[in-house]
């Protein structure tokens, strides 16, 4: 039984940072989806006794970081109401907290 295979060569000395688009790169060629956020950013999500869902977007860094909001709902923070996608800053070991629009609402789909 034969296999295709690929493999991936770094001839270079670089750091976490350089690697990660060719990590990236060899993950998408194997057909690995990989997550948008990555460490220091970690996204969590919770579900009340009332059924209100919420997502926990956090910073573990001693750096401020600007990406897209991984979802949709309201900023429990400023009260404002955040589309996915749209552009957030996270100070440094900043938490970030969206609660979804209603019970039927997603995260996902905004």
């Amino acid at each position: 039984m034969l296999f295709r295979s690929h493999a991936w060569y770094v001839g270079k000395l670089t750091d976490s940072k350089g690697l990660k688009p060719y990590i990236k790169g060899a993950c998408k060629d194997a057909g690995i989806q990989v997550p948008e956020l990555s460490w220091p950013l970690v996204l969590r999500y919770a579900l009340d006794d009332d059924g209100n869902r919420y997502m926990f977007l956090m910073n573990y860094s001693s750096e401020s970081m600007t990406v897209p909001s991984p979802g949709s709902g309201e900023n429990l923070h400023t009260g404002e109401q955040v589309i996915s996608g749209d552009m957030i800053t996270l100070k440094d070991w900043d938490v970030y907290i969206l609660k979804a629009k209603d019970e039927n609402s997603s995260f996902i789909d905004g």
